[in-house]
């Protein structure tokens, strides 16, 4: 059986302020701000009836995520989205357990038969054995030292609202990422030994981005008798393009 505990502290500042002017005649709004978030944690684990490399381990991550969001009201019914933020998402903490497990295979010699199944005898009378097959050892682990999940994300949208509760939008996303985690296998073969080593760890990948596009439309029925208040049609339909390298 596998345990593992782990214990994380996180602290966070958050600073956000407000902003309106006007260019011309358009009137110009939103929030201008920052997440800082602080993470300090400690990891370990044991493992009963298996054989075991222990581990202990320790990580903390810094970051400073900022945001700026944007309106900009054309008219009172047509107005357009900016936004520029940053996100992190921490991995799990399984994923951050430290040692691993470890387990063998071996093949030990076994005898040589003949085409009706008996054993085969050398010139003394001793069964003929083939040599060892190869050997395998699997080592199955966690990683502390994997780091968050990375996003820095930016969208755009304009809208066009017939009355407060119907409206007809198009927005465009673009994400820049960097580490998700994935569990990846590494062989490692000893010519000399004749055995394989596998091992299996969630990592970090490389960098990636997700782009697409969202329409979207809400229209209330507010033609319907007082008893069908609050009916509506939404709809939406959404194209999405990722790439991530491993």
């Amino acid at each position: 059986a596998w345990y593992f505990s782990g214990r994380e502290r996180t602290y966070a500042a958050y600073l956000q302020g407000k902003y309106e002017f006007l260019v011309g005649n358009v009137w110009v709004d939103g929030t201008v701000g920052a997440r800082l978030a602080l993470t300090r944690g400690k990891t370990s684990a044991i493992v009963f009836n298996n054989e075991f490399v222990p581990g202990e381990a320790s990580y903390k991550w810094d970051d400073l995520l900022p945001s700026f969001q944007a309106r900009i009201h054309f008219t009172d019914k047509f107005l357009a989205r900016l936004a520029y933020t940053e996100t992190m998402t921490r991995p799990k903490y399984s994923d951050l357990r430290p040692g691993a497990i470890v387990t063998r295979s071996n093949n030990g010699p076994s005898p040589v038969l003949d085409a009706n199944g008996n054993p085969v005898l050398d010139a003394n009378g001793n069964p003929v054995v083939s040599p060892p097959s190869a050997r395998t050892i699997n080592v199955d682990g966690g990683n502390p030292d994997l780091v968050p999940l990375t996003a820095k994300n930016y969208d755009v949208s304009l809208e066009y609202y017939f009355n407060k509760d119907s409206y007809v939008s198009l927005a465009l996303f673009y994400k820049d990422l960097w580490g998700f985690v994935s569990t990846y296998s590494t062989a490692e073969f000893d010519s000399k030994t004749n055995t394989t080593i596998n091992n299996t760890k969630p990592q970090n990948a490389g960098e990636g981005r997700v782009k697409g596009a969202e329409a979207s439309f809400q229209y209330a029925l507010d033609f319907l008798p007082s008893r069908f208040s609050g009916f509506g049609v939404q709809g939406n339909l959404t194209y999405i393009d990722a790439k991530n390298a491993f």
